[in-house]
Formats: structure tokens, sequence, C-alpha cells
């Protein structure tokens, strides 16, 4: 008698419920990367965010398959990861599931130096047993682990929401994070200062986008986004020829992997973070005013050498994409 195979998914095998924490639902790289995390491990596994706070997400796409729930009842998932210390208090819970870990994204006790209760929490995130999921080396480094389960990831770009594309470039640059969120953002206004003289010297329009209003410099952008949407943010990145972006520390930013999907020059000023960017696919220096322009500078004279530097990151993004690296979360956590 003939054998019929039938295919069976992969997941009916080896299906876990896992739970994510998530702060929120902003507008924010950081709580993408998260609903990034949730919608491609749905593929293979039930999932559930598990926030405090419930709201409508922005303009990231969440898959149906994904619950969304206020319940912190932990028995009955096989798998819990730890998002950001908003969450520390589930640490010290008698029914975690039996695969616990945390997921670092960011130093976030930089975010509030003075508040005594969120650097508890943020201590306990850190120093917690469990295996951890980080994306910057130099905070990894700052908070001292030495756990060797411990593992070092990138982030991707979700190709459906920025296509790659190469268009024609205008006169333009694009400065993102205009106003200061937290102490470790563009404080100095070096972005908003770069811009306003290259605004005098190239006669160049400059377009903005930020979380916050614009207080600063309100004279200089030709336009000025708070929060944009996704149709907005793949508008700009097709309009500008640089991409601006000046913070004193990050951990591993989303924009400049955005931008880089339109082919902008990325020019970045920083003095710790940001993994993927090196020398040869963008203009990074230190979080300084006259660095900064002097990059900025150089990727307006020599554009053959900034267009080669544009091109190297887009081929970067498409190597290490999303696949890549959920492949490596869901070779942990299975």
């Amino acid at each position: 008698m003939a054998v019929i195979w039938h295919y069976i998914p992969y997941c009916c095998f080896n299906c876990m419920k896992i739970a994510l924490t998530i702060p929120g639902f902003s507008a924010h790289g950081g709580i993408n990367v998260i609903l990034e995390w949730a919608n491609r491990l749905s593929e293979f596994h039930e999932v559930t965010l598990m926030t405090s706070k419930l709201g409508k997400h922005q303009w990231y796409p969440l898959e149906k398959a994904v619950k969304v729930t206020t319940d912190i009842y932990l028995k009955k998932y096989d798998c819990l990861i730890i998002c950001s210390p908003h969450h520390s208090f589930l640490l010290e819970s008698k029914h975690l599931p039996e695969k616990c870990f945390v997921f670092m994204q960011m130093l976030e006790d930089k975010f509030k130096p003075h508040d005594i209760a969120w650097q508890r929490a943020c201590k306990a995130f850190y120093n917690s047993k469990f295996p951890m999921f980080y994306i910057s080396e130099w905070n990894y480094s700052e908070i001292k682990r030495s756990n060797d389960q411990d593992v070092y990831l990138g982030n991707g770009v979700n190709f459906d929401l920025f296509p790659l594309e190469t268009p024609e470039k205008e006169n333009v640059i694009l400065v993102e994070g205009w106003e200061p969120s937290n102490p470790t953002k563009d404080v100095d206004y070096v972005g908003a200062k770069v811009a306003k003289e290259l605004k005098k010297l190239y006669g160049c329009k400059v377009l903005a986008y930020s979380q916050l209003p614009c207080k600063e410099f309100m004279e200089v952008p030709d336009e000025y986004h708070v929060k944009p949407n996704l149709e907005t943010l793949n508008n700009l990145y097709m309009r500008a020829k640089i991409f601006i972006k000046a913070t004193k520390c990050d951990a591993r930013s989303t924009a400049p992997l955005e931008a880089a999907t339109k082919n902008c020059v990325v020019v970045r000023g920083i003095d710790k973070g940001d993994d993927d960017l090196f020398v040869e696919n963008c203009y990074k220096v230190g979080y300084n005013y006259n660095q900064v322009l002097s990059a900025a500078i150089q990727a307006f004279d020599n554009p053959e050498k900034a267009k080669k530097k544009a091109e190297e990151l887009q081929s970067q993004i498409m190597i290490y994409d999303w696949f890549y690296w959920m492949a490596k979360v869901r070779e942990v956590i299975e």
C-alpha cells in the first residue's frame, strides 16, 4: 500500500507559548523592534505581548496571530522574554516559565538618571540570572555581565515597510531627532546647528523629524514632522540625499538602517554605539558640532565617495536582515 506523506508545519512539532513584555505602543524604534520580534516568532509559536499600558500601536503593523494582554499570569507560558526594565518585577515571580530571557536594547538607566525607582528596576534587569539578548557591545561591557549564555544580536529592516529603492536625490538633507527626548540624545542640538550651516553653504532644503515638537532653531527646517507615519518616513528617506543623526550615545539605532533602504548617505555623530555603522558605510564621527559638520561637508563635496558608502550600507542591511537575526533568536529559545 502506498504511503501518503502530509506536510506538517515545523511549529506543530515545537510550538511554544511565548510571552514578550512591551512597555507600550508608541511610535518608537525600540517598540517597533519588539513588535517585529513578536510578528516573526508568531510564524512558529503562539505569541502574546504582555503590557501594563494598553493602547493602539502606531504605524508598525502587528500580526493578527499575536495576542495582547495585561494579564501577567505566567504559568500558561513556556517562554518569557522581558524586553525592558519596565517589567523587571516579573523576575521576582515564583511562577516563571522554564525558559526565561531578558532583551536589553539600551542602557535605559541613562534615560532617567535621577529616578531612584527606575534605576533600581534597571539594575535588576541588567543583573538578571537569565540569559540576555543584547544589541550593543558598549552597553554590554558597561554592565559587566559574565554569562556565557548571553547572545549578541543586531536589528534588521522590514523591507515590506521600507522597500529597497535607489531614487534620484534632490539637494535635501534630513535630520532625525531634532529635539532631545532624554539626556542621551542630541542635547546640544548638533543636528540642528549643522543643518543651519549646511543650508547656508549649499542652499539645501532641510527636512526634520522627531518625537517632540520643534522648540529650537525653528527657522531652519523647511519641513518638520512629529512622530511621522510610515508613508511620511519613506517619503522623507526618498527625498533626502544626506541623513544626519547626532546623539551623545545610543545602543543600535534603526533610523540610519531605514534611511539606507533609500540609499541616503548617513552622517552619524555619536560617542558610543550604533554597531552597524563603520567608516566604510557612512560618515561616523564623535558627538561634536565641528566633526559632524566636517563629515557632512565631505559628503557634499565628494559625492562619488559618499555614494559608495551609501551603497555599502544598503548591501549590508540586505545581508543582515530580520531573517538572519531572528534565526539566531529562534535557535536560542527553541
